[in-house]
Order: structure tokens, then sequence, then C-alpha cells
């Protein structure tokens, strides 16, 4: 199936890009020719519609296309290259507002996806219409579809209007729309960094304990690093490079830092555990735990940028709020109540059941919670060290409630001592548990979650064995269960034999224990 060209914008026309007068039609593949873009004294976008391919269930030819993974707001020094290499393009955004970009990072990205093998290149900023509310609505409906049937991946983490150098700051990982494009497809995923070739006159030894050193040049300036090999090397530890000069031996060590990933350990766990995640149930509690560490300008991209990595399809509609969206999506994943493993010390809502209070959007920076009178960045509440793989709790929830709390099918142990700051369990034959000490209400009962795993970084993500997760739980002075407190380990013969209970937490008071066989 061919593209059929809509749109073309050469770079001596010195216009800004627009869709004005264009024909095309809402919702369809649009790709721009990568060679047109290379050619030597004229750069060119020629944009090409594919229309009717499904992406879904392609029953045609998918031409092959590299996306691009970038953040609108670029960073200081692409900002400094963009100026530098001052080939300004303008994308018409309506009512008379323009995003800027430059040539220069459209055709280094051009430059990466030939290199890749790629015949197209897919980027936002052209292939939607940015002033069309209605193209902008299918796009996004589909938009994981057109990440995860892409032959590549192309992050560009301080926006596509230059390739900046890893040692350089950009705020890629904290834009909600790049988790979903950076894992849906996570073996072909590259990241676009300036790196010169390696001297000719020099050998390099690389020494590395954990991190993979792997780089490869398009050209003498950029070069291509697969995502999660660029990401174990954002600390020094355990990687020496040492160039040697092959004639006199003499030998210089070589600087190789990544700082364009940030220092936030909290989101970039959360991506490794998306990428390297063993179970589903791990992937599925890191794609929920950036829905409360990313930003965006609008918040229900919040949800519509991660319910394709969650398995679920939700009507995308700005008019809605995204408490409701939160929890029309939690309520749609209850196989995989992974949400309730995004962290255990932010404020919980009876309202909500056990899904977290929703914490406060601030746009295009970090959400937070109002605890005692003061804002707390929602980044330092989340769990970031552990992830439950598999599920032992059962969510009964109606996939249609809302404000209702949440009905749970779960093993669920009485707690004695609980004035003690030593309070313990039994388990059916008798044996006692006693908790570490606790500076926290521990509530009257504990809830067992399912198997957690500790995590620890490095370059293929190493996870130990934590044992069962429990929650603590109580009745609040009105009447109703609620969550409460951290969580803690209990020993798995515990588990393996306990009785399964009903009880609903959260929502109206008065839920009790009923026993069940589920």
């Amino acid at each position: 199936m061919p593209g059929y060209p809509i749109q073309r914008l050469r770079e001596r026309a010195d216009k800004a890009w627009s869709y004005e007068s264009v024909n095309f039609t809402l919702g369809e593949l649009r790709l721009i020719t990568v060679r047109d873009l290379l050619e030597a004294d004229n750069a060119t976008i020629i944009l090409s519609e594919w229309r009717g391919l499904n992406l879904v269930q392609p029953s045609g030819h998918v031409p092959k296309y590299a996306t691009i993974s970038h953040s609108w707001a670029p960073s200081e020094e692409v900002q400094r290259l963009s100026a530098a290499a001052y080939r300004p393009l303008r994308i018409d955004l309506g009512n008379n507002k323009y995003h800027e970009v430059s040539w220069q990072g459209l055709v280094e990205a051009a430059k990466a996806a030939q290199h890749l093998g790629c015949v197209f290149l897919w980027l936002d900023l052209v292939c939607v219409h940015q002033d069309s509310s209605e193209d902008k609505k299918l796009q996004i409906q589909h938009m994981g579809h057109v990440y995860e049937k892409s032959t590549a991946v192309i992050v560009m983490p301080g926006g596509v209007a230059a390739t900046q150098g890893p040692e350089y700051y950009a705020p890629w990982i904290t834009r909600a729309w790049t988790l979903q494009e950076a894992t849906l497809s996570p073996s072909n995923v590259y990241v676009l960094i300036r790196a010169a070739k390696r001297d000719p006159n020099y050998d390099y030894e690389i020494i590395s304990t954990g991190p993979r050193y792997l780089v490869d040049n398009v050209d003498d300036k950029i070069a291509l690093s697969k995502l999660q090999d660029l990401l174990s090397c954002r600390k020094t530890t355990g990687l020496k490079i040492t160039k040697v000069d092959k004639v006199t031996k003499e030998r210089t060590r070589v600087k190789f830092i990544v700082k364009c990933f940030g220092d936030d350990e909290s989101l970039i766990t959360a991506l490794e555990g998306v990428l390297s995640g063993r179970t589903e149930a791990m992937k599925k509690s890191a794609a929920w735990r950036s829905i409360w560490l990313r930003t965006s300008t609008k918040p229900q991209d919040m949800v519509f940028s991660v319910m394709h990595l969650l398995g679920v399809s939700i009507k995308v509609d700005y008019h809605r709020t995204r408490d409701d969206l939160i929890l029309e999506l939690a309520r749609k994943t209850k196989a995989f109540p992974s949400w309730l493993d995004i962290g255990e010390d932010m404020p919980y809502d009876s309202r909500f059941g056990l899904v977290p209070a929703i914490p406060i959007f601030h746009p295009n920076d970090t959400p937070s919670y109002r605890i005692a009178n003061r804002l707390v960045p929602a980044n330092t509440l989340i769990e970031h060290g552990t992830f439950i793989h598999d599920y032992d709790i059962k969510i009964q929830t109606s996939t249609t409630a809302t404000f209702e709390g949440d009905l749970i099918c779960a093993k669920i142990f009485l707690i004695h001592d609980q004035n003690s700051s030593h309070p313990s369990i039994f388990d059916l034959s008798g044996d006692k548990h006693t908790f570490g000490k606790l500076d926290h209400a521990t509530g009257s009962h504990v809830v067992v979650l399912g198997e957690a795993q500790v995590y620890g970084l490095g370059h293929l993500g190493v996870f130990q064995y934590a044992g069962p997760q429990v929650i603590f739980i109580g009745k609040s002075a009105q009447g109703e269960w609620e969550r409460i407190g951290k969580r803690t380990t209990i020993p798995k013969s515990y588990v393996d034999n306990a009785g399964r209970w009903h009880l609903t937490i959260g929502g109206p008071p008065g839920s009790e224990f009923t026993p069940c066989n589920c």
C-alpha cells in the first residue's frame, strides 16, 4: 500500500509547516520521507498519508519507519546547539501560535533513521495535525500502535531541534508520553547522542563490571546507543574507558558521563521496570508509578499516555476529569491490580478504595501532595526498591464502579498486641510472627498483596526475592475500612494455607469479613 503525498516544504522556502489547504484524512498514519530530508543543500519535508492502513491488525505492507521520542521543551544544550545552527523550522499550532524546532535536528534524526534501515520518519509535530482537535483525538487513540509497529524508536532527550551529548541534562524522562514511546518495542529503542567517532590513532580499552558501553556512530558527530545500555551507564561506577596511543602507548582516561536521564531514581527505576520487569505485574507496577511521577501539559494525558502499556483502551475525551479516568483505568486493569504497588507513604482517600489518592497536577512540573500544609513532591513517596511480581489478592470491584471503594478477595490476618510497638500475627498452626518495631499505626489486620522482589540497579536489572508483601488496614472513625501506614513482609509459610476473605475497603461504612472459596 503506497502513501499519498499530501504536503511538501523545502527549507529554502523559509515558511512555517502548516496543514492549511492540505487534503488530509482524519486519524490516518502520516510519514516523512527520509531521503528528501537528506538533500544536500535543500532539506525537504514530504509528508505522505497511508489511507486505510490498520496498524492494530495490518492486512497489507507496513512501511519501514522510525518514530521520534522527544520533549517539546528543549534542554539548555539543545537551545544552544539549535541557535548556533540557525536553521529554524516553525510548526503552525493554530490561533497564531507556533512551536519552533530546527531543520538541523530533523536532518540528524533522518540520518539516524537511514542508518537503522528506515525509509520513513514519524514525528508528532509534523505527522499529527496540531491545529485539529479531532485529528489529535484519533491519533492519540492509536498512538501506542504507531510506536509499537515502528521499525525503530529514536530518542532525542533534549528535543528534536538538535542532538545533544549524553552529559547534559534533558527533560525527556519527566514527560508522560515518552514512557510508552520508549517501552512498547524495547529492543528497538535507540538514543541519539552527540559523540565523535573514535580516533583511528588510538586503541580503546573498556573495562566494565556491569554497564554496557556500545555506541554506533552515524557520522562524525552523532551516534546511536541502545536505551537500556545508556541507562546502565548513567553512573560511572564499574565503567572505565581508556584510549591508548598506538605509537607512544600513552594512556588517557576517556570521560563518558550520562546525565540526560536526570538523577531521580524513582523515575529511572520506573522506566527500567517497564523495560526489564520479569513479569507482567512488575512492568505494570512500573507503568502505574509513572502516572504519579511524570507530567504533561494536560492532566488527562497521564492516563491516555499509559493506557496502551496497560492493555486498556479508553476513549480520548479531554472533558473528563483525571480522577474519573484514573479510576476507570484501575477498574479495567483489576486482573493485574498493579496500582496497589505505587507506594506506601502517599495519602489514601477512602472514596478511591485501595487506589492511592490522586496527587495535585502541576502542568509540566512534578505532581505533589499537600501534607501538613506543605507541598510534598510525589516522587519522594513512590516505591522504587521493590516490585510485586505475582499478585495473590483479587479485586472484585465492578469495572463500572466509581467512588465505591474496592471489594477484595484476599488472605487476611488479625493483628495481636495492637497497642504494642511489636505487634504480631499467628498462622493456622499457632506459630507467631512478630513485626519489627513499628512507629506508625498498624490497624487491626494485614492483607496479603502477593510475592515481591527487591530490585537492584544494573544493566540487566537484579531482582532478589523479598517474600509475601502485606498492607495494614483498620476501621476509620466513620466505620469504613481503610489502608493504614507502610507495607511489610511476612513468612511465606503463613500464606500458603491461609483462608480467603471478602471485604470492601473504602466506600460506604459497614463492610464485614465474609469467608470465600475464590
